[in-house]
């Protein structure tokens, strides 16, 4: 044959769309890359690895293997140039033949020779394409079956290299087995939207990207499952009221309590043998603020309502708008039920001492969103809400008495708690919880945590300022600061009949003395106010001490004080009639200028 007409071997297409589909199943089921040009090119390489595969057990991937077994590497030989006689050709594909033989016969003959060196192969490979992220190792579900008993090369590397490389399995969500961390149970207003933003948000402070809600066995609970160093674990949180935290709390089912209302003192020492003194500072923790909106349909023409009113609608003795001066239709109400917290907010300020109860034509709801939209489609129809959940419908102005100024639920009257219908979104946590507890309170009650209260609606406890407009039932010298000065959005307030700053206050303290030092050159004013049930000769005394006290703690932060004043009862801004009104007339506003 002449050196001009060279042959070449051509690759058999059957084969390689076999080895392809070959390479897609044991990246499939074992995660393992195989390099397809090395199993054609190198005849031993390729019989070696086809015994190793046939041994794995594998029922698809040796139907694949035998397939290929039977398969032609290569087709005719094709000429390249010249003319090249058949002669020619034939000679040199019985050369081919030949040498393909003759390494069959070496392979079964000196097969353990060979399996020295494709172990030192496969290892090279293995590591270059570790390096080069191609390859990635599952850590199988189950045994896999052997034919003989020598060690599986294919075994061998996948036990050896996971460790070597801190490979770990791959978690896909959701599972079965996610290890409980915590347990919240209670509010429906903190639950809905808050909770599950707060430990979203949350998680991903502690490096965790992988994470999924799952709807549990009815619309208020769901569990979010989420990896953590190579681990699944679950969060179970349950929203199906506020008084259900405290019974599941006492029934070993919950870690943690929501609550849109504070704990009472019936709850306080039926778990106290078990968790503690829930009512103390240290486990009863402000998550945000929030205002009970009174909500009606967009036609209806009222703008604002007494707390007076608000118990006569609410009770029935108000049953036709035409009463309040609006159209002559039958008022629909709206509540929330039974274990909502809302409601025993809502009960509690408007429906003070039991002097009145709930319609029995009230139609109540579970779920906040579905009343806020009734309403939004009822002319007729009023309730109350979270201010989260206002949405389609008109929230109206309330007055704490017919000598009040009526009060619009925003931002900031609700972080004052000015709003006659303002409360606190509470976290119990009892004191002996876990280190991961621990740090979701502290995160919760943190600036960044505040920044997720504000971004769901609800009313966050990072300080803002606010200018004040001249009151005409306000002392000069009040009106005279708010031609100068400005109110930080929040107000120090007490526990009840004592002089001690509440679980708020103490937190409140620390943010003052965070947001001047921030602010440098600011001037804090301290106005105090006392409550027309307290003994009259006292009320401006009482005020001023008030004040005193709130100036003394912030001076042992370092914190100097330009002013301190004491204004007695004047500007309520609650009823005197229920222990919550009067605790809001005994606070301390801060001003700065």
């Amino acid at each position: 044959m002449s050196a001009n007409n060279k042959t070449s071997l051509t690759l058999n297409v059957d084969f390689k769309n076999k080895l392809i589909k070959l390479k897609a199943t044991l990246s499939r089921a074992f995660d393992i890359q195989l390099p397809i040009d090395k199993l054609v090119h190198d005849t031993v390489y390729r019989l070696n690895v086809f015994d190793e595969l046939l041994s794995l057990g594998h029922e698809q991937v040796t139907a694949q293997v035998k397939s290929l077994q039977q398969t032609s590497v290569y087709i005719d030989i094709q000429p390249v140039s010249g003319n090249v006689s058949k002669q020619d050709a034939t000679v040199e594909r019985n050369k081919q033949r030949i040498k393909h033989a003759i390494a069959i016969k070496e392979h079964t003959l000196n097969k353990s020779s060979f399996v020295i060196l494709l172990l030192a192969s496969i290892i090279f490979i293995f590591i270059v394409l570790l390096q080069t992220n191609i390859l990635q190792v599952t850590v199988l579900s189950g045994p896999v079956s052997t034919q003989h008993s020598s060690p599986n090369i294919l075994d061998s590397l996948l036990a050896e290299a996971a460790p070597a490389v801190h490979l770990a399995p791959t978690i896909q969500l959701p599972v079965d087995n996610a290890k409980l961390t915590m347990r919240l149970h209670g509010s429906n207003t903190i639950g809905e939207h808050l909770a599950p933003a707060l430990l979203t948000a949350y998680l991903k402070t502690l490096g965790v990207s992988e994470m999924r809600w799952i709807k549990g066995d009815s619309e208020v609970d769901r569990q979010l499952q989420y990896i953590h160093n190579n681990q699944a674990y679950e969060i179970e949180l349950q929203a199906h009221g506020s008084s259900t935290a405290f019974k599941d709390l006492a029934n070993g089912v919950a870690d943690l309590a929501i609550s849109s209302r504070k704990i009472k003192d019936d709850e306080v020492a039926l778990l106290k043998a078990q968790y503690g003194n829930l009512g103390l500072a240290g486990s009863e923790v402000i998550i945000s603020l929030d205002g009970v909106a009174i909500i009606v349909n967009k036609k209806n023409s009222l703008n604002s309502l007494t707390l007076l009113q608000l118990a006569d609608i609410f009770s029935g003795e108000i049953n036709n708008w035409e009463q309040l001066g609006g159209e002559d239709l039958s008022i629909n109400v709206y509540a929330r039920d039974l274990n909502s917290g809302t409601w025993d907010s809502f009960k509690s300020i408007v429906f003070s001492e039991g002097d009145s109860i709930l319609s029995p034509n009230a139609s109540r709801y579970q779920s906040s969103s579905k009343l806020s939209d009734l309403i939004a489609q009822d002319q007729a129809g009023i309730g109350f809400i979270g201010l989260p959940y206002i949405n389609n419908s008109k929230a109206l102005s309330i007055a704490a008495s017919i000598t009040s100024p009526p009060i619009y639920p925003t931002q900031f009257t609700v972080s004052t708690e000015d709003y006659p219908l303002s409360r606190r979104l509470y976290l119990y946590v009892p004191a002996a919880s876990s280190e991961f507890i621990e740090r979701f309170t502290h995160f919760v009650t943190s600036a960044a945590g505040q920044k997720i209260v504000e971004q769901v609606g609800l009313v966050s406890q990072n300080i803002q300022l606010q200018g004040i407009y001249p009151n005409k039932q306000a002392p000069q010298i009040y009106n005279d600061y708010g031609e100068i000065a400005q109110r930080l959005s929040l107000n120090f307030r007490f526990q009840q009949d004592s002089n001690q700053l509440d679980s708020k206050g103490k937190d409140d303290l620390l943010r003052v003395v965070e947001y001047i030092r921030q602010h440098a050159g600011l001037r804090v004013v301290l106005m105090g106010f006392s409550d027309l049930s307290e003994e009259q000769d006292k009320q401006s005394l009482l005020s001023l001490k008030r004040a005193q006290i709130v100036e003394r703690e912030l001076q042992t932060r370092g914190l100097n004080i330009t002013a301190v004043e004491g204004f007695g009862s004047q500007l309520p801004i609650a009823s005197t009639k229920t222990a919550i009104g009067r605790s809001k007339n005994r606070r301390v506003e801060v001003w700065v200028f």
